[in-house]
C-alpha cells in the first residue's frame, strides 16, 4: 500500500526545486576543477587537490541522494519511493546523468584566491553543487589555503555560466 504521507509531500517538495532550469536526457554534464595559479603547487600537488576536490563534491551529492532514498514512514514497499531522490533534487539528476554519461571533468586554472572565491559565489548563486579545498598544510602549502574548487557536476550551458571566463589549466 502507498504510502500516504509520501505522496502527500512529494509536491511540496518538487516545488523546492522548481526554479531549477529543465534538463534533457541528451544534454551535456560535466564538472569543473579550477585550480589556483599563485600558490605554484607542483603537479602531483594539483593532482591531489584536483582529486579531494571532484571526490568532495561527488560525496555530498551522494549524501543528498543517500537521504532522499531513506524510507519514510514505511515506504520502503512502495516502487514510486524509490524514484523520489530523482524526481526531486535536481543535482541528483545531474549526478547520475554523468554518471553514465562519461564523467567529463575539464581542470581550469584562475589567478588567485578571490578569483577561485568568486567562482564558487557564482556557482551558489546557480545553485550548483560545488566544494572548496582547504589544504592541511603539511606539504607545499599553508594549512588551510583554498587550492581548487570543483563545480558541478551540472549541465554545460548552467556549468559555462559559471566558469567559461577561465583558461584551461
Amino acid at each position: 500500500m502507498p504510502n500516504l504521507f509520501s505522496a502527500a509531500i512529494r509536491p511540496y517538495l518538487r516545488s523546492l526545486w522548481s526554479g531549477f532550469p529543465a534538463m534533457t536526457a541528451a544534454e551535456d554534464v560535466k564538472m569543473i576543477l579550477v585550480v589556483r595559479k599563485d600558490l605554484k603547487m607542483g603537479t602531483g600537488k594539483i593532482a591531489a587537490q584536483c582529486a579531494h576536490a571532484g571526490v568532495a563534491v561527488v560525496e555530498e551529492v551522494l549524501c543528498l541522494k543517500s537521504a532522499y532514498q531513506r524510507p519514510i514512514h514505511g515506504d520502503a514497499g512502495d516502487p514510486a519511493a524509490a524514484n523520489l531522490a530523482t524526481d526531486l533534487h535536481p543535482w541528483i539528476r545531474w549526478h547520475d546523468t554523468w554518471r553514465v554519461s562519461g564523467s567529463t571533468k575539464v581542470v581550469l586554472q584562475c589567478p588567485d584566491e578571490a578569483a577561485l572565491q568568486r567562482v564558487a559565489a557564482r556557482a551558489r548563486e546557480k545553485r550548483l553543487p560545488y566544494y572548496i579545498v582547504r589544504d592541511a598544510g603539511r606539504t607545499q602549502v599553508a594549512a588551510g589555503s583554498k587550492t581548487v574548487v570543483a563545480v558541478g557536476p551540472g549541465p554545460r550551458f548552467l556549468v559555462d555560466q559559471v566558469t567559461g571566463d577561465l583558461k584551461l589549466l
